[in-house]
């Protein structure tokens, strides 16, 4: 698989500057194009003698003048990043809440991967449990690279992927993966837990079905059998320091029970990792 489009969020943080820095080292390596977007909303004030909350109207400045306003902003910001002239781009703007515009916008483009910066890993405890990157994360078509803000770009020299015996795969996710270490020349490391109790654990099934799934790229695997998935995930990380973790996601199991509020804190907060959400 080739990784054709990413679609890289702007809202003018330092965190979406973070994550427009790593998109265009990765378009590089991948040949990929760039769809720069920037949304927006109507601001509302209200009503003579009423609360905030109740009967809004729509601002003094028509829809045309908003558009317009937010069009050349984002155009002012994109002349200020040299760097873009080194990666094949474009950018537009959308009218709606950021996970809406973003979601859209990759449905409608086909996109195969959105990156986006969050500053929720710093200190913020909601980093998966509500933030905008989290959201995406779970309703975006394709898979989401979310990147940290106290990250730069950097060479990527090793990758985990961490796993459990769950057998729902992504096949096309798993795609993306192969191409982010192909290109990258990363060391992938899958890291696959097997519960206590998990009888019908085989390890040989496993290194059989990746092997197959990632052809162009040689994983070594690090298999194990831990009552605790997520501690496993946590002492595997502190002796093999990882550049990018990647989890295949799903609704229930282990991407739920890997991102309770300690362990993610631990996992992606205190090592500032970037996590690319496969799907």
């Amino acid at each position: 698989m080739k990784i054709d489009k990413i679609i890289v969020p702007l809202d003018y943080t330092e965190a979406a500057k973070t994550g427009l820095q790593y998109a265009i080292s990765l378009g590089r390596k991948l040949n990929a194009h760039l769809i720069l977007l920037n949304s927006y909303t109507v601001n509302y004030a209200p009503s003579a003698g009423a609360s905030m909350s109740t009967m809004p109207h729509p601002a003094d400045m028509d829809v045309v003048t908003l558009r317009n306003i937010n069009e050349k902003k984002l155009h002012n910001h994109i002349q200020e990043i040299p760097e873009l002239s080194t990666v094949d781009h474009t950018a537009q703007i959308a009218f709606g809440t950021p996970v809406e515009a973003i979601c859209t916008l990759a449905e409608e483009e086909k996109a195969d991967l959105i990156v986006i910066g969050t500053d929720g890993a710093s200190e913020i405890e909601g980093f998966f449990m509500g933030t905008i990157s989290e959201k995406v994360s779970r309703k975006a078509p394709c898979s989401v690279l979310v990147v940290p803000s106290a990250n730069a770009p950097m060479p990527m020299d090793s990758i985990g992927l961490a796993l459990d015996t769950e057998p729902t795969h992504s096949s096309l996710g798993l795609a993306v993966l192969e191409a982010i270490a192909r290109t990258s020349g990363a060391k992938l490391r899958i890291i696959h837990i097997a519960e206590g109790d998990d009888v019908t654990f085989k390890k040989e099934d496993v290194v059989a079905h990746y092997k197959e799934a990632l052809k162009e790229v040689k994983p070594t695997f690090h298999v194990f059998q831990n009552d605790d998935p997520k501690e496993g995930i946590i002492s595997f990380l502190e002796q093999y320091p990882m550049d990018l973790l990647a989890l295949v996601y799903r609704e229930h199991g282990f991407f739920e029970r890997l991102f309770q509020p300690g362990v993610r804190r631990k996992i992606l907060f205190e090592t500032q990792r970037p996590c690319l959400i496969l799907k």
